[in-house]
């Protein structure tokens, strides 16, 4: 199978056998967030943060995001480290094209990946590829239904868990 696709297994206990029953996956628990500007992100982080989900960055800031995690000895690239459930681009501000910050929604959407833009995403270039765009909605809840919209159009979604 190719990207596009998570298996989310759950053991059955009561028959104590290795067979796995395959379930759609319905909640983004781990988000890679990116964007061109730190406060919008950093926004972003605290609220899905406060909701229970675990968030991912590509570099340490959106004023400097090269070098990226993948390039930097002993990070690596969040999509490679964690099983991201989806990404998610947030700008404070429009901008034309994606931009350097960006380029985590480009490598997620390379691996199959839902992405959800907010803010002032529009000028990005990203929207057609785009699983779900909130209208200043709950960031969760926009990412949780993006996730769950993937799983339903393909309910084994494959990808490798790390």
């Amino acid at each position: 199978m190719s990207g596009g696709q998570q298996t989310v297994a759950v053991h059955r206990v009561k028959e104590m056998t290795a067979d796995p029953v395959l379930l759609p996956k319905t909640q983004a628990a781990q988000i890679l967030v990116v964007g061109c500007d730190d406060w919008a992100i950093g926004e972003a982080a605290r609220q899905l943060g406060r909701a229970g989900r675990t968030v991912h960055r590509c570099s340490d800031t959106a004023e400097t995001p090269f070098p990226c995690n993948a390039l930097v000895p002993g990070r690596g690239c969040p999509l490679d480290r964690h099983d991201v459930d989806v990404v998610l681009v947030v700008r404070e501000r429009p901008h034309a094209g994606p931009g350097p910050g960006d380029m985590g929604a480009i490598c997620g959407l390379r691996d199959g990946r839902p992405l959800v833009m907010a803010g002032m995403s529009e000028a990005s270039g990203l929207g057609e590829h785009a699983t779900r765009v909130p209208p200043g909605g709950d960031l969760t809840a926009t990412c949780d239904r993006a996730v769950a919209q993937a799983s339903a159009q393909s309910p084994l979604w494959d990808r490798d868990p790390r």
